[in-house]
């Protein structure tokens, strides 16, 4: 698919190491392949590794998504018969693939399996992480505004026909990452991707939303309501933030894994620019999602306190209580702040 130049430029020139082309000739030698999304999947880490497993099969590739936890009621449909959470699928003859980040501390306690792997291959588009992990090939797109972007561009270097599956998959990516094609990071390249998947019969994009935004559980609901009503706001009005602790979950029967779109009902707030979930995952664990909508770096936020992510989407763990955590985080949130609003105003 040829790109407006403009944007094509761009992405070239982030690209880190391999192209798309090189990693599609590894995976055909490949006699297995087995990919490790983030811990914590959401649509895109799935969605990626899921066209990507689906794709490799079509070819006669031996091919799994390996997993150590369960996948969120709204994103089930993207499990597509890939996942296993058998350990023994990896030794040192299996090409293992991470995608949607770029550190064995983002896969949890998969990392041993992923090491024991044989060649290594990363495709991501976050432009900051851990840098604890080589890989002895990467592919990595800061502007590309979801992974699933580039596992369709890999596909296609592949030379796999699309089906429904694999249609379902990429575009639950290419959604859920960008808002819904809304967020700043949505670019020319996410919507033409989005159109060629009509090609694919039977292909609806509604039925694919209705699964992904449209099975919310009671649960679910109540923690949002519960976020939103305890949430404050600091810097005038442009920052606010909300807290899900370990006794929230057990008071409303959600899980934490249904928590990940609170962040943006915050972020719809009229006048704020950042939004701020914290995440008690233990009594010494806080993780931190951020959010900006137009000036703000909150990846420069993440990165100094050891996470990364994006320029207007990033996070972090702390190991600290949550009363620890939240005062650093803001602190360094409204330095950031005088920092970007000097620069932008």
């Amino acid at each position: 698919m040829e790109l407006p130049g403009r944007i094509q430029g761009k992405l070239e020139m982030k690209t880190k190491n391999n192209s798309l082309g090189e990693i599609a000739g590894e995976l055909k030698k490949a006699k297995r392949v087995v990919i490790f999304p983030h811990m914590n999947v959401d649509g895109d880490a799935m969605g990626t590794a899921s066209s990507i497993c689906l794709g490799l099969r079509s070819l006669g590739i031996d091919s799994y998504v390996y997993l150590d936890e369960s996948i969120p009621n709204n994103l089930d449909f993207l499990e597509a018969g890939c996942c296993t959470g058998d350990p023994d699928i990896v030794n040192g003859d299996t090409t293992v693939l991470m995608v949607d980040c770029s550190s064995v501390s983002r896969i949890g306690r998969r990392k041993d399996v992923f090491l024991r792997g044989g060649r290594s291959i990363c495709i991501d588009h976050h432009s900051t992480g851990e840098g604890d992990t080589t890989f002895d090939m990467e592919h990595i797109e800061p502007d590309s505004a979801a992974c699933s972007e580039l596992a369709y561009l890999l596909l296609m270097e592949l030379g796999v026909t699309l089906d429904l599956a694999m249609a379902n998959s990429l575009f639950a990516g290419i959604s859920t990452d960008s808002g819904n094609f809304q967020y700043s990071n949505t670019t020319a390249r996410t919507h033409l991707i989005a159109a060629k998947l009509f090609d694919v019969p039977g292909f609806d994009p509604k039925a694919v939303s209705s699964l992904v935004y449209e099975r919310n559980s009671f649960s679910s609901m109540k923690m949002s309501s519960l976020v939103v009503e305890r949430a404050r706001f600091m810097c005038g009005g442009k920052l606010v933030y909300g807290e899900i602790t370990m006794d929230d979950l057990e008071r409303t029967g959600a899980q934490m894994n249904e928590t990940d779109g609170i962040i943006q009902r915050l972020m719809s707030i009229d006048g704020v620019e950042t939004a701020v979930i914290f995440k008690e995952n233990g009594p010494d664990l806080v993780k931190v999602s951020m959010r900006a909508r137009s000036w703000l770096n909150v990846g420069d936020v993440a990165q100094r306190l050891g996470g990364g992510g994006h320029v207007r989407a990033a996070g972090c763990s702390l190991k600290m209580g949550l009363d620890q955590a939240e005062p650093v985080v803001l602190d360094e949130l409204k330095k950031q702040m005088e920092i970007d609003s000097q620069e932008k105003f």
